[in-house]
């Protein structure tokens, strides 16, 4: 599991990078979220829960397929989108779709 040292303008992330299909492929699956509204929980068999403290909170769902056309197939690659994408939500304050 991955999150940034601080959060950025306000957002921050919580994502994962490693095997997650029968063939075994790479996949990252990202969730951005204001740190402000939500409270993360206490880690159990490897799950990373967060509760959402706001009624009607800011968040995006990304995912990386390491086959994918944005070739992003190592961690050091998704560790780099992960930081670029971050900045681009902080930045525009909107989220939007990134990549098709």
């Amino acid at each position: 599991m991955f999150t940034p040292k601080k959060p950025v303008k306000g957002w921050t992330y919580i994502a994962h990078w490693g095997p997650w299909s029968e063939n075994k492929d790479e996949l990252g699956i990202i969730l951005f979220y204001r740190a402000a509204e939500a409270q993360e929980m206490p880690e159990e068999n490897e799950t990373r829960p967060i509760r959402f403290t706001s009624a009607s909170p800011q968040y995006a769902f990304a995912a990386v397929w390491g086959k994918g056309p944005q070739g992003i197939d190592t961690e050091r690659k998704f560790r780099q989108f992960l930081n670029t994408t971050l900045n681009e939500v902080a930045k525009s304050q909107k989220i939007k779709k990134l990549n098709d």
